[in-house]
């Protein structure tokens, strides 16, 4: 079974919160999906913050659709051949839903005159990137477009189940408004062999970005999961807030979103203050 804490925080320098952030968990709590987009922001990508939005609701339709139809069961021989078309399915989905909303809301005479670039090509004015997650008792589906960071804590050590892109320099990142994002999507299928990660953290990189060191961030996973262990789930929802408005404002000052999906401890004993299991 699992439990998830979600929490995005916006940036004292930014309008709008630039994150999206969707999930899914069944009422067994066996299955779940995470979907977390991270908009630019930039000067050009005015609308970034819907751009993200759109593309969480996006994948976690998409993750829903194929849990239901069972595609990923058994898969891990030919789930590497089947991924380009998937990656080009989300895309375009993505780009329909931006479609329809220019149709219903072109650029105002304002937004027309921001960057003679985004006239000729609107789609990049929502530019957004995306990270997602699928997990069932059988399998994992992790996928990433662009920076942001998915962690998994087991056995008390922390790894990325998709490392980063080294070509990606500086601010640098693919986005969903790239015309060939499909090229750029990275995935991990990993099959469950009796011993699932015990947490799973995916966040935009408002939160990497605010440690001096990849070491350093990867430390936040196993501390959540350290405090749930000791604290309980409560805990953790109860100052979540406080910690990650701490840390963007003390480290990247950007938007900060961050899901954690934890698995639950099946002796509640070893918990001190019990969370509460059935939330």
């Amino acid at each position: 079974m699992w439990q998830i804490v979600d929490e995005s925080i916006k940036s004292v320098n930014h309008p709008q919160n630039q994150d999206g952030r969707r999930y899914y968990i069944s009422k067994d709590k066996m299955q779940v999906i995470v979907a977390v987009a991270d908009g630019h922001g930039s000067k050009k990508c005015f609308r970034s913050d819907l751009g993200s939005k759109f593309a969480v609701v996006v994948l976690r339709q998409f993750l829903f659709k194929h849990l239901n139809r069972q595609t990923f069961d058994n898969w891990q021989s030919h789930f590497y051949g089947g991924y380009p078309a998937m990656a080009k399915k989300i895309h375009q989905q993505w780009l329909e839903k931006v479609k329809k909303h220019l149709e219903s809301c072109p650029f105002t005479p304002e937004e027309q005159l921001i960057d003679p670039m985004v006239l000729n090509n609107p789609t990049i004015s929502y530019g957004t990137t995306l990270l997602g997650t699928l997990i069932t008792p059988n399998y994992i589906v992790y996928l990433q477009l662009g920076d942001g960071d998915i962690l998994a804590v087991n056995d008390n050590a922390v790894k990325h189940p998709i490392e980063k892109d080294e070509n990606l320099i500086a601010n640098d990142t693919y986005s969903l408004c790239d015309t060939e994002a499909y090229v750029h999507f990275k995935f991990h299928y990993q099959s469950i062999s009796g011993n699932s990660p015990d947490l799973i953290q995916l966040s935009t990189d408002g939160y990497s970005n605010s440690f001096p060191n990849d070491n350093e961030f990867q430390k936040t996973a196993l501390d959540y999961y350290n405090l749930f262990r000791e604290e309980g789930i409560d805990f953790i929802k109860k100052n979540i807030t406080e910690w990650l408005t701490e840390t963007t404002v003390k480290g990247s000052g950007d938007d900060l979103t961050a899901i954690i999906v934890i698995k639950t401890i099946e002796n509640e004993s070893t918990i001190k203050r019990g969370a509460n299991i059935a939330d």
